[in-house]
């Protein structure tokens, strides 16, 4: 089956074909409104892969089939070799400041980088690095892999750290500042926080009431 035809992220077909990935089942594991579908490579590797991310992201394969590795000037590779070290340390080493919130609970780093700077670094330069954004996972609770990292700018790693409160309405959960996004909101997202944060409102409630509308029910 081609990419890109007609499908829901939530409802692939096993057996449907995205480059070297072939979608054997769809998995219970959810991000947020993503469900995950467990894939084979060509080269026979399986990966858990979000539907959205098959769907709209290229992703086409476990990672074998990156092209040749490009060199690097000095102070990238310096700086890409401390962020490997701080990325293994923080998921292997019960001694390192920030292990509870990385290996302290379950997080973890692929072999393929574990085991092979190169193999970070190359991935790095062929995928959006730059001096000033830092590596961050896609979903948060999952490890340090090529599929489910980018690097990002410091807003948008706030947005995905654990430390933010996160709520749910209609099965979906998200940050206020997404949910203020969202086209079901009436409101602004200082409105949004207003309501649920200091007023206790039910989020569904603050979402579709209208800013000068009241709501049927404020209970939690």
């Amino acid at each position: 089956m081609m990419r890109n035809c007609p499908m829901s992220k939530n409802a692939i077909p096993a057996g449907t074909i995205f480059g070297h990935l072939t979608v054997l089942e769809r998995l219970e594991r959810v991000s947020g409104d993503n469900r995950y579908f467990r894939c084979r490579c060509a080269c026979g590797a399986e990966v858990e892969v979000q539907g959205s991310h098959l769907l709209y992201s290229g992703i086409t394969s476990c990672g074998c089939d990156r092209p040749p590795r490009p060199k690097t000037s000095s102070p990238s590779e310096r700086r890409l070799r401390t962020a490997w070290r701080h990325m293994i340390n923080r998921c292997t080493d019960p001694a390192d400041k920030d292990y509870g919130n990385y290996g302290g609970r379950g997080i973890s780093v692929c072999p393929e980088w574990v085991n092979d700077f190169g193999a970070f670094r190359d991935w790095s330069l062929e995928n959006g690095y730059a001096e000033d954004l830092s590596l961050d996972r896609i979903d948060n609770d999952g490890g340090y892999a090529p599929i489910n990292c980018h690097w990002a700018t410091i807003c948008e790693q706030n947005r995905n750290t654990s430390r933010v409160r996160r709520y749910t309405a209609w099965g979906e959960t998200k940050i206020l500042s997404v949910w203020a996004e969202d086209p079901r909101c009436q409101v602004s997202y200082f409105a949004l926080r207003q309501r649920v944060v200091y007023l206790g409102w039910k989020l569904e409630a603050a979402l579709l009431t209208g800013k000068h509308e009241r709501p049927q029910s404020k209970a939690a």
